[in-house]
């Protein structure tokens, strides 16, 4: 079997604001950047290569999954190959989309903003998707996207968002439920995966700050 490597974008300018994104397509900051070209730069110093990267369609994910192989890659090096899909984009917030969290609680009331982060089945309102079905998402994308690579005996980063990833844990059945809701991935942080006992392993590097969000 490959190795898993899976990595959260880079700050974004919604992270920097303190609003949930979801799916709106909000842009990297410069230090979301920066921080994806560090992240580079570390897997290449730690003898990392991958033969496939893999992120969600949005581009805060997809533009750091670029910088940081663009980082690691030396031009005699086989680029891997590139591979984008919907199926590991950010949870879909509805109503939430583009609030700060004081703005949901104001809005819907602090329990409700506390259950839609702790509850599987708790959903925010509008065309917003519940911790559930993210969950059952992240499956299909570990099924069909990921695991088949791995199998293959190939090397994998995956570039996606902090939800998706915690839910991606479970699918894969290297976390369950109530370790993944207690967990952050910081941004821009690639952490190796042991494909036999879920352990994880960050690789910390200087341009790393923010955890949370979305």
């Amino acid at each position: 079997m490959g190795t898993l490597v899976v990595m959260r974008h880079g700050l974004s300018e919604y992270n920097a604001q303190g609003r949930y994104a979801g799916q709106f397509d909000t842009p990297l900051t410069v230090e979301g950047e920066a921080e994806a070209r560090a992240a580079g730069v570390a897997m290449a110093e730690a003898g990392l290569r991958f033969d496939v990267a893999i992120s969600s369609e949005l581009s805060r994910a997809a533009r750091t999954l670029d910088l940081a192989v663009d980082a690691m890659v030396a031009p005699e090096s086989r680029t891997p190959e590139i591979v984008r899909t919907a199926l590991l984009n950010e949870r879909r917030y509805g109503d939430v989309q583009h609030l700060t969290r004081e703005q949901a609680e104001s809005r819907f009331g602090r329990e409700a903003a506390e259950s839609w982060l702790s509850e599987l089945d708790a959903r925010p309102p509008g065309d917003a998707e519940s911790l559930r079905v993210l969950l059952d998402r992240t499956r299909s994308a570990w099924r069909e996207v990921i695991r088949p690579n791995l199998d293959a005996g190939r090397s994998a980063l995956v570039v996606s968002h902090g939800g998706t990833l915690r839910m991606a844990m479970v699918a894969a059945g290297f976390w369950d439920v109530t370790r993944a809701l207690g967990e952050r991935f910081a941004t821009a942080v690639p952490v190796r995966i042991n494909l036999e006992t879920g352990d994880t392993h960050p690789l910390k590097h200087g341009g790393v700050g923010y955890v949370g969000g979305t």
